[in-house]
């Protein structure tokens, strides 16, 4: 969950301010989570690429969980933009400039 300040808007919507963010804490784990499944669908691909020769029918079953982290990457964009960025992309790259500069100390938004 995202660290900030919780904020009450209303009687029932609760949501956490990071920055000029407000992020619903229910949102979090569903965004780092299609990341997550989109990266190990590229793991499993290139891992079935090694392991398995082309005659195979076991590489038809990687293709298909390649084309599933591809739906999973869709999904954490759309979410992503939608929750935490509101549809502006500018906020989005300063966002990501910030986060990589904070881990690798190069502010580049090109992440994105």
């Amino acid at each position: 969950m995202p660290r900030g300040r919780v904020v009450r808007l209303g009687k029932t919507a609760t949501v956490v301010r990071v920055g000029k963010m407000h992020v619903d804490p229910g949102v979090d784990w569903p965004i780092r989570g299609t990341a997550m499944v989109a990266v190990l669908a590229v793991v499993a691909r290139y891992a079935g690429d090694v392991w398995w020769p082309a005659d195979t029918p076991w590489r038809g079953y990687t293709r298909l969980v390649w084309t599933g982290g591809l739906l999973f990457l869709i999904a954490h964009v759309f979410l992503g933009f939608h929750f935490f960025h509101a549809w502006d992309h500018g906020r989005a790259y300063a966002d990501t400039a910030t986060r990589t500069a904070a881990v690798t100390g190069w502010v580049w938004g090109g992440g994105i």
